[in-house]
């Protein structure tokens, strides 16, 4: 978002987020005679494919998920077949139930493939799973008002990012709101995980001054309605 646009929107914001490791054994072998190995690492890369078909026909396209394979590990050396692959990766969903489905399906396609292809194979989550972060409404609303004094304020599109202050709104009502730290006059535009990424510090001010304003008009809010 543009630097100093404050970014205010109630419901699903962020999404929730798992880790995973898909294992799959074969048989290691000499790379110059693989009739004599059962391969890990092609079962693993079909069952990677097939993870995408999970996503594009299983899941209804109104309803936002992400699979991505981000890392594959296999083998020591250039000629040999080695005994297993691992793949892993991250999981993104807005609804808990479409998250569930994919868990199981994942489940399903890891242990099928790799028999399909004489392998075992299977999944496990590796992460504590982070819950999606919904905004609360009214605290939206209020948010909205009473930071008008510090500028612009928008509404932003959910992201399939992750933040565990997702635990906090499952307890209570609560309001993550996003302030934009984008400036191309300074070559502020590359984007979080990035090498390049960086922050325009010229509005970290406003960063504070959100809270500050916040707890003030919450404050004064409860005290006329005592």
């Amino acid at each position: 978002m543009p630097s100093g646009t404050i970014g205010i929107k109630e419901g699903p914001l962020l999404a929730s987020a798992d880790a995973f490791k898909a294992t799959i054994k074969g048989k290691g072998g000499h790379g110059a005679a693989p009739h004599m190995s059962i391969d890990p690492i092609v079962a693993a890369l079909d069952i990677a494919n097939a993870y995408q078909k999970i996503i594009s026909r299983e899941v209804n396209p109104l309803e936002p998920a992400v699979i991505s394979v981000t890392k594959i590990e296999a083998g020591t050396t250039f000629n040999v077949i080695p005994e297993t692959a691992e793949l892993w990766g991250t999981i993104r969903a807005f609804n808990e139930e479409v998250r569930n489905f994919i868990i199981k399906r994942m489940k399903e396609i890891t242990e099928g493939y790799a028999k399909s292809m004489r392998c075992e194979g299977g999944l496990e989550l590796t992460m504590e799973y982070i819950p999606p972060t919904i905004n609360d409404k009214g605290l939206a609303d209020f948010a909205r008002k009473a930071l008008k004094p510090l500028g612009e304020i928008v509404e932003p599109r959910p992201t399939l990012g992750a933040e565990d202050f997702a635990f906090y709104v499952q307890k209570i009502p609560g309001l993550f709101i996003f302030l934009g730290i984008r400036n191309e006059e300074k070559g502020i535009t590359y984007p979080h995980h990035h090498p390049k990424f960086n922050v325009d510090e010229g509005v970290l001010w406003k960063g504070s001054a959100i809270y500050a304003l916040l707890a003030y008009k919450y404050l004064e809010k409860s005290k006329c309605t005592k």
